[in-house]
């Protein structure tokens, strides 16, 4: 027996739309840096000169390399930004941290030869000064899961930011408690956390007032249901990789997902309006007696 997923169009986030999101953030990023900067602007200073120190050694050590060392710049910023002072600006020096991330994750060329490494490092300043703004996990487990190879990492950072959350607090944190279950389902194999993951996603979107809440209660909670029934369901992990691409960030990790879904017996296709459309066979071992 064939089934077939419907992803709604809202939970849908193409490439355009995720570079519309990007570019909004950065706007509102660099408003608020002006008045975050110009209460740290001394600060500032001595932490460019440090970081213009070090990479002065960088260059004197690697005189023969060429650009191979963007990553332990970045992680050396970040550690020395994470001794600053916030002056109750913690959102503020989220953001900055953000704005700094999506540089980094979109120069493509650098990230080709040098990894992903520093994702986790960026999520886990990000995430410790503002747990509370959803679109920060959006790209958090692409980047650390997918890209850097480290779900143990997204999860360990997802528990953290989930211990300052609640039910509506904010409104559509349900989606990082499902975020998390992925993970655990797809990347570390641990179905048991993933399925408490999916029902505490369920719980809380059954509390939220967002229009879509509804649905992505339901879809997690049926995840959840298949893995009461079989831990290693694979419609349970079709669904978790459909979940992958309608929230991933580039094509890549598009692909990446239609690979995983093709993988277990399913069928992706893509409407003209956008919307994606699954198709998979009812396993046996998935069926409810």
């Amino acid at each position: 027996m064939w089934q077939e997923l419907h992803v709604p169009l809202f939970c849908l986030n193409s490439l355009s739309n995720c570079t519309s999101k990007a570019e909004k953030e950065m706007k509102k990023v660099t408003i608020q840096g002006i008045v975050f900067l110009s209460l740290c602007s001394c600060l500032g200073i001595f932490q460019t000169l440090d970081i213009n120190h070090v990479a002065m050694k960088d260059n004197v050590t690697a005189a023969h390399s060429t650009n191979l060392n963007d990553e332990a710049k970045y992680q050396n910023k970040l550690a020395f930004s994470s001794q600053l002072p916030r002056f109750g600006f913690k959102n503020i020096s989220a953001n900055l941290t953000f704005l700094s991330f999506l540089q980094y994750f979109g120069d493509e060329s650098v990230r080709d030869q040098e990894g992903y490494g520093a994702s986790a490092f960026f999520f886990e300043s990000i995430v410790k000064d503002d747990p509370f703004y959803n679109d920060f996990y959006f790209f958090l487990s692409n980047s650390i899961s997918l890209r850097a190879a480290q779900p143990e990492k997204s999860v360990e950072i997802l528990q953290k930011g989930l211990s300052s959350l609640g039910p509506r607090k904010p409104e559509g944190s349900y989606y990082v408690w499902r975020y998390k279950a992925i993970d655990e389902l797809l990347f570390l194999g641990d179905s048991e956390n993933a399925k408490h993951s999916f029902e505490t996603a369920a719980s809380w979107a059954r509390e939220s007032d967002l229009p879509e809440s509804e649905v992505m209660a339901l879809l997690s909670q049926k995840t959840a249901n298949f893995l009461e029934h079989n831990p290693e369901s694979k419609n349970a992990q079709i669904g978790a990789w459909s979940s992958v691409l309608t929230t991933a960030i580039d094509n890549e990790t598009r692909t990446r997902a239609i690979k995983g879904i093709e993988a277990l017996g399913g069928e992706v296709t893509i409407g003209e309006n956008g919307g994606v459309n699954v198709k998979y066979a009812q396993a046996d071992e998935d069926t409810e007696s």
